[in-house]
């Protein structure tokens, strides 16, 4: 050791620079001398510090890992020792009579049954309103003047002097007479007629007004000459050449013109006229009341 640490000192025998003396130079050389083993020394130290701590770390590892394996061992083996000293700690008790065992439990009742629910009845889809509809005749729903244009030809609508006969027509087919009804009904088929339905219809026409006017056949009757004076003009649009022959309270009775029930020489009441051929010859009698 002394030979590795003291390898690279100066010899002690040179001589000392500067003419120092031996003495003074020995000095020195055992001062360097001391001073490189105390390095060499303190470098084996430290090594041999290193190697220990590295021992000690090596001895605290292997210690450590036994006390983890005992610690383990103890906490194993500590609850099976709890449990035994619980064990030692629990009173005994005298042992009891066995329990009688409770009555069996009822079976619960069945569940109610749902109830089904009782079917509705279909019940209808509503009927749509109907508007409310005016079942009066028509002739009652319009104005009289309209009734008056729809019922009379124009010849006979628009004259001023026959507006209260057509008036009075009127009111009584809005009030439902039977007459005046009658009447209407009979100058609108005229007015509808085939011509060759026209001759027979002349007499329908006449009957209806002596029904709805009795009274007036002595007297002149400005409604009933206008109303002639039409069917004259019908008759002739068509082609025909018939004409009407009034009969007047008071006339000779005459078996070819007139049609009675009773026998008689004169008329007393009229309830038709004559209808004649366009050859003056009777194509139907009227009817009359004689005395």
């Amino acid at each position: 050791m002394n030979a590795e640490t003291t390898a690279g000192a100066p010899q002690a025998d040179a001589p000392p620079p500067d003419g120092e003396s031996n003495s003074d130079a020995s000095l020195m050389a055992e001062i360097l001398a001391g001073l490189y083993r105390a390095e060499g020394q303190t470098a084996q130290g430290f090594e041999m510090l290193r190697e220990k701590a590295e021992s000690i770390e090596r001895r605290l590892a292997f210690l450590m890992g036994e006390e983890t394996a005992a610690d383990d061992a103890a906490t194993a083996e500590a609850p099976a020792a709890s449990a035994e000293a619980d064990a030692e700690d629990v009173p005994t008790f005298p042992e009891l009579p066995p329990e009688t065992p409770p009555p069996a439990a009822q079976p619960a009742p069945p569940a109610a049954q749902p109830v089904p629910p009782i079917p509705q009845a279909v019940q209808p889809a509503p009927r749509p309103v109907q508007p409310v509809r005016d079942v009066r005749p028509v002739a009652a729903q319009l104005a009289g003047s309209e009734v008056e244009g729809l019922v009379f030809a124009q010849d006979l609508a628009f004259h001023a002097s026959l507006a209260p006969q057509r008036q009075a027509i009127v009111q009584g087919l809005r009030q439902g007479d039977p007459d005046a009804t009658s009447l209407v009904g009979q100058i609108l088929i005229f007015r509808a007629a085939w011509p060759d339905r026209v001759p027979q219809l002349l007499k329908d026409v006449g009957e209806a007004w002596y029904r709805w006017s009795p009274n007036d056949a002595a007297a002149p009757d400005p409604m009933r000459d206008a109303l002639i004076a039409w069917l004259h003009t019908k008759v002739e649009s068509v082609g025909l050449g018939n004409r009407i022959e009034l009969v007047r309270p008071g006339d000779r009775y005459d078996s070819k013109k007139h049609n009675a029930k009773d026998r008689g020489v004169e008329v007393s009441q009229v309830q038709g006229w004559v209808v004649l051929r366009d050859n003056g010859s009777v194509y139907t009698k009227a009817n009359v009341t004689v005395s």
